[in-house]
């Protein structure tokens, strides 16, 4: 069997590196770089986090970004962060109340890591519950990083590659339609079909 690039492969993990993980396809003899950047999690942190925690040994599914030959050598570039998002594309629950961890706190919002699904996003002051900004910029100053509360993922977006998620304290209403949008190999934005 060859490798082809953008397929996606079962692997195991080789070696652990501070910049990666070298993973070796199954059925295959090729090895490849899953670089730190190219980890499960739409954050530094998140993806530091998934490094920290894979062994040697662990079985990851990964898509195949790049085949470099050189000579009788093939270098492969491969990614997990690209299959996890097309996993959450689809399968988040969307306007459904989930539990967020909040990891950080700024004077507009909280960034929260969902639980379960290794991935974070914005809970900004004005998605907050209250009827006036005061209201909500209260609900904001009592949180604190660790607080764990439910949310719904109102928005998803892929922004260079990641994917970014608006959450909001309550639930929209029946018209409610989330749009996903990413960027074509043109820079162009497109709507990204959450159905596939």
């Amino acid at each position: 069997m060859s490798i082809t690039k953008n397929q996606i492969y079962t692997g195991t993990v080789t070696k652990k590196t501070e910049f990666g993980v070298l993973v070796a396809l199954a059925g295959e003899r090729h090895v490849g770089l899953v670089h730190v950047s190219q980890l499960t999690g739409n954050s530094a942190d998140l993806r530091n986090a998934r490094l920290r925690s894979l062994e040697v040994g662990a079985e990851v599914f990964v898509e195949v970004l790049e085949i470099k030959k050189e000579g009788r050598l093939t270098r492969l570039s491969l990614s997990e962060k690209t299959v996890h998002n097309a996993q959450v594309m689809q399968y988040i629950p969307l306007n459904e109340e989930i539990i967020g961890v909040i990891t950080s706190k700024k004077e507009y919002g909280v960034f929260m890591e969902l639980s379960g699904w290794h991935v974070s996003g914005l809970l900004h002051a004005m998605r907050m519950n209250g009827e006036t900004r005061y209201e909500r910029d209260s609900v904001l100053d009592s949180l604190e990083v660790g607080d764990r509360l439910p949310v719904f993922v109102v928005e998803i977006e892929v922004v260079d590659g990641n994917l970014k998620l608006t959450l909001s304290q309550s639930k929209q209403g029946d018209d409610f339609e989330v749009v996903a949008t990413g960027t074509d190999e043109n820079g162009a934005e497109v709507e990204i079909d959450l159905d596939r």
